[in-house]
């Protein structure tokens, strides 16, 4: 029987709308800035919620020529991975490439080149159709075209779990790995659809906000007001490998993926605190970690109140009323929106650069807690403190709950 290897991560990238580049990421976080403004890339006057966290002026790493064919998700994807290697320092050779896997969560793939796609058929008809919109579109389409960008010559997988997507391409990568199939793989999360048809969609959900006069407070998990998220959009991503490559190398690590664990709700059965407390539980057991031992919870909080309260109560059921308590939970979210795909690869970076630094971001526009959420969310302002064990949990929409555990190097 192989004896499994152990994970760690090397590398990491981020595009999102705080700029490209985890630097600016983490600056934006650990300031409180928000990344939500009204949407600019089209006329959102008639929809309900009309601000969103948009990529500015994003110009892509690709020649111009090679970009304009891929969606622009995919542009994203490259991008941050791209990053992530650079950042491990481990060049990607026709000796080594086969050696090399990928896997990219994206909620909803091709959804700038399905909208242009859409606007050119109802206004041209047929003709307007090109033979590299499939390819554009496809689900497999930024595993593919990021698999090729990078030289990536081992399994390249696509995995679709809603805003559990960027969590559950972890979990696959680092399978890849523990199994011996691959010594190092990509794990990358993205999606951009802030297009007006996506827009609608949600709208229509009821899951967005609609305090658009005061973009910068409208994302506020866990308080009273809160109305829903705002879309936004990028991508992230993290080099993982085999940790005896990375030491024999002499990688700097960031630190172990100690553990995940990724679990379905029965399709009949309402949101359950019991469910994503299973899939926080499994993702403890590996590394035979206590629940006290974990110091960061990095929370899904969309700022939906049923989501939010679902997860404080699955937080309580599993770590208990006293040691929840004492744990130090943070919501991205309040900052960047909810950016799909990408949100799960991003927490995993916040989780990451918190036991790098021993800082933890705040949740912003946290100022009277709703019912029922009680804990330690750290409101208003990052937090200094040691940080050994990090914990991440995302909700994808059809029951997925996936949660992860990193650990210091």
């Amino acid at each position: 029987m192989t004896e499994e290897r152990e994970v760690v991560v090397t590398g990491i990238g981020a595009v999102t709308p705080f700029g490209v580049g985890v630097n600016a990421l983490w600056d934006a976080l650990i300031s409180g800035r928000s990344a939500i403004k009204p949407i600019g890339s089209f006329d959102a006057a008639p929809y309900p919620c009309r601000i969103a966290g948009e990529i500015a002026d994003y110009e892509s790493t690709l020649p111009a020529q090679e970009a304009a064919r891929l969606d622009r998700g995919a542009l994203f994807a490259i991008d941050a991975a791209r990053q992530a290697l650079a950042d491990a320092g481990l060049p990607i050779t026709q000796e080594n490439a086969i050696q090399v896997g990928l896997a990219v969560g994206c909620a909803r793939p091709g959804e700038t080149t399905v909208w242009e796609g859409q606007q050119a058929f109802r206004e041209q008809g047929s003709d307007s159709m090109r033979a590299g919109y499939i390819a554009r579109t496809l689900p497999n389409a930024p595993a593919s075209q990021t698999a090729r960008a990078l030289g990536v010559r081992g399994p390249a997988l696509a995995v679709a779990a809603g805003g559990a997507s960027g969590n559950v391409a972890i979990d696959a990568a680092s399978s890849m790995i523990r199994s011996g199939e691959v010594q190092v793989a990509f794990a990358v999360g993205v999606d951009a659809p802030i297009t007006p048809p996506a827009l609608a969609a949600f709208c229509a959900m009821g899951v967005l906000t609609t305090r658009n006069d005061d973009p910068a407070t409208a994302c506020r998990p866990f308080d009273a007001d809160a109305d829903g998220f705002s879309l936004s959009e990028g991508a992230a991503a993290l080099l993982l490998e085999d940790e005896a490559l990375a030491r024999d190398r002499g990688a700097r690590v960031y630190a172990r993926l100690s553990g995940s664990a990724n679990v379905t709700e029965p399709a009949a059965q309402p949101l359950s605190p019991r469910e994503a407390g299973r899939a926080m539980q499994a993702s403890l057991r590996r590394p035979g970690l206590l629940q006290q031992e974990i110091d960061y919870f990095c929370a899904y909080a969309p700022g939906t109140p049923e989501l939010d309260r679902m997860e404080t109560d699955a937080i309580k059921r599993i770590f208990g009323e006293l040691t929840a308590s004492k744990l130090t939970i943070s919501a991205p979210k309040s900052m960047l929106g909810h950016s799909l795909g990408a949100s799960g690869v991003i927490d995993a970076i916040i989780c990451l650069k918190a036991i790098e630094h021993g800082v933890i971001p705040p949740t912003i526009n946290l100022e009277r807690p709703a019912d029922g959420c009680d804990l330690d969310y750290t409101p208003g302002r990052a937090v200094t403190q040691p940080v050994q064990h990090a914990m991440s949990y995302a909700y994808g929409f059809g029951g997925h709950h996936v949660a992860l555990c990193f650990s210091a190097p």
